[in-house]
């Protein structure tokens, strides 16, 4: 108990943090040994300065005061350095999912990545995988199916969104989408720990589906309004020139085919042609190389090879043997292309397409 105390002060040895309910000069108090009495002192002291502030605000986040940390962050915004910018937008974000404004969550975030994208740019997908499961508990099914739609274009390779965007579909009775989502689960991790519950659903939904091309599942999901094929680019399959209305999205990019004909092949058989999937995507710029392909290493500029028609960057001279020594060109692009290489060393540029 602390007569005539008021919230925010320092009393004795006491930080009054909150006051009890229904008890008069009773607080919820913080001591000595706690971080936000010493940024109180400090403030007492005179000593106000912008890292105090910044320290408090990341104290109250902490501790889940969200209301109290908006209002330090939202008066810090004119006042933060350069090089504290990227983290400040991180954590204002934060409080902004503390206080369900999913708006705000994403737009600071999106902030942080514009200053440090290669901090920040790899959770964007999971933030999106944030405001999809907040829906998901409001049972918000268009927003919660938006959301993680959104993370799976940010993050096409990963095989768990896929699942978990594939597994919202089938909630709702949806087993088109739900098919084709799991079908690029299998294709993107082969050996996936749930992959017998996923292929009894595939299973399942094609013995009461329609098995005709024309109503193929994936067919049907993976296609729609694609961008114009790039110039020269040619058939997956036949060679010929590739054709805009033959388009097909794929790991949030677009594979090109001369004919329907070609297109329902593939998106019948999408493991089977993963490699050269994977290989147009690399062709066509919507896929880079992150790491060597056949060790997983750091790229070195000094060493390429020669895979089908386009160049892939290599860390070694060794890695670069590997690949000369194989003389069929259908073998080396699965060495160099298959899926599992694929999912770990490349990635999809989304905004390309």
């Amino acid at each position: 108990m602390v007569l005539g105390g008021k919230l925010g002060e320092v009393s004795g040895e006491l930080y009054l943090i909150d006051a009890v309910p229904g008890k008069k000069d009773t607080f919820h108090v913080a001591g000595p040994g706690s971080a936000v009495y010493h940024v109180a002192m400090a403030q007492k002291l005179g000593i106000d300065v912008f890292e105090i502030q910044f320290l408090e605000a990341n104290v109250w986040l902490s501790a889940h005061y969200f209301d109290k940390v908006d209002a330090i962050y939202a008066s810090l915004e004119e006042k933060v350095a350069k090089e504290d910018s990227a983290l400040f937008w991180s954590q204002w974000a934060q409080t902004a999912l503390g206080q369900d404004d999913f708006e705000n969550y994403i737009g600071r975030l999106k902030k942080a990545i514009e200053i440090a994208p290669g901090i920040y740019k790899a959770t964007l997908s999971d933030a999106l995988t944030n405001v999809a499961k907040r829906y998901q508990q409001r049972s918000d099914s268009k927003n919660h199916i938006a959301f993680l739609k959104q993370a799976v274009d940010e993050n096409p390779l990963s095989a768990r969104l896929h699942v978990t965007l594939g597994d919202a579909y089938w909630s709702l009775n949806d087993r088109d989408n739900a098919v084709a989502q799991y079908k690029l689960v299998l294709e993107l991790e082969p050996q996936f720990a749930d992959k017998v519950r996923l292929q009894n659903r595939i299973r399942g939904a094609g013995e009461s589906a329609s098995t005709t091309a024309a109503t193929n599942p994936a067919s049907r999901v993976l296609t729609g309004v694609a961008p114009i094929p790039p110039k020269d680019v040619t058939c997956l399959f036949s060679g010929d020139p590739a054709k805009a209305e033959f388009t097909m999205k794929y790991k949030g990019g677009s594979i090109y085919f001369c004919c329907k004909s070609c297109r329902e092949e593939f998106s019948q058989n999408l493991a089977m042609h993963s490699a050269k999937a994977n290989h147009q995507l690399f062709k066509t710029g919507q896929a880079k190389v992150k790491t060597c392909p056949v060790s997983g290493r750091k790229l070195n500029p000094k060493y390429k090879a020669k895979v089908a028609g386009v160049t892939v960057p290599l860390c070694c001279g060794g890695c670069k043997a590997k690949v000369e020594k194989e003389k069929d060109v259908e073998k080396k692009v699965e060495l160099v292309f298959n899926n599992i290489v694929f999912s770990k060393h490349y990635a999809i540029s989304v905004n390309s397409q």
